[in-house]
C-alpha cells in the first residue's frame, strides 16, 4: 500500500493546504481512490497531478463546473477511475516485485562472481605456495651452492699452500743436490790427486831401485 498516502503527505506533496484538499475531495469526489481499510483515510498518489490543476485552475478563475468539464470527470465514471487507479497500483506493485526479482538476479550473479574470484584467489594463493616453496628449494640449493664455493676456495688455499710447501722442498733438494754434487766432486778432485801422488811416488821408487 505504499501508493496511498496520508492527507498531510499529500498536502506536502502538492504544497496545498490540508482544509483547500478537504474541500477540493468533496466537490470532485470522482477523483480521488481513497482507501479506509485503516484509522485515517489514505489517498492515491496518482490524484496529485489532478490535485495541482484543479488548484492551477481555481487560481485562474475558473469555476468548479469548468474544472469537471475540462477534466472530464463524471460522478458515474467513479467506478471506472477507481478501477483505473487499482490497476495501476498492481501494475505499480508488480514493478517493484520485476525490480526484486531483478535484484534477486543481480543478487545471485554477483554472488556468483564472488565466488568465481574467491575460486581464483584460492588458485593464485595455492600458485604462490608453489613459488614459495620453490624459492625456499632455491635458496636451499643457493646456500648449499654457497658452502661448496667455500670449500672450494679453501681447498684451492690449502693446493696453493701445499704447492708453495713442494716449490720449498725441490730448492731445497735442488740445493742440496747442488751441494752434493760439489762435495762429491771434490771428493772425487782429491781423491784422483792422492792416486796421481802415489802413482808419482811408486815411479821414483821403481827408478832409484834399478
Amino acid at each position: 500500500m505504499e501508493n496511498y498516502i496520508t492527507l498531510e503527505q499529500l498536502s506536502k506533496e502538492t504544497n496545498i493546504a490540508e482544509s483547500t484538499i478537504r474541500r477540493y475531495i468533496n466537490k470532485f469526489e470522482s477523483l480521488f481512490d481513497i482507501n479506509n481499510e485503516k484509522r485515517s483515510k489514505r489517498y492515491n498518489k496518482n490524484c496529485i497531478p489532478q490535485l495541482i490543476k484543479i488548484n492551477e485552475m481555481y487560481k485562474k478563475g475558473f469555476t468548479t463546473d469548468e474544472i469537471k468539464k475540462s477534466l472530464n470527470i463524471d460522478v458515474k465514471d467513479k467506478s471506472n477511475l477507481v478501477n483505473q487507479n487499482k490497476i495501476t497500483s498492481v501494475q505499480s506493485e508488480t514493478c517493484k516485485d520485476l525490480k526484486n526479482f531483478d535484484t534477486e538476479k543481480s543478487l545471485s550473479n554477483l554472488l556468483s562472481q564472488q565466488i568465481s574470484l574467491l575460486e581464483e584467489i584460492k588458485n593464485n594463493l595455492k600458485v604462490l605456495e608453489d613459488i614459495d616453496s620453490l624459492k625456499k628449494e632455491v635458496n636451499k640449493k643457493e646456500v648449499e651452492i654457497a658452502n661448496l664455493k667455500r670449500e672450494n676456495f679453501e681447498l684451492r688455499q690449502y693446493l696453493s699452500r701445499l704447492e708453495e710447501k713442494i716449490n720449498s722442498y725441490e730448492k731445497e733438494l735442488s740445493k742440496l743436490k747442488k751441494e752434493s754434487d760439489k762435495t762429491l766432486m771434490e771428493l772425487f778432485n782429491n781423491l784422483k790427486f792422492e792416486q796421481n801422488k802415489e802413482g808419482q811416488q811408486s815411479w821414483w821408487k821403481k827408478f832409484f831401485s834399478k
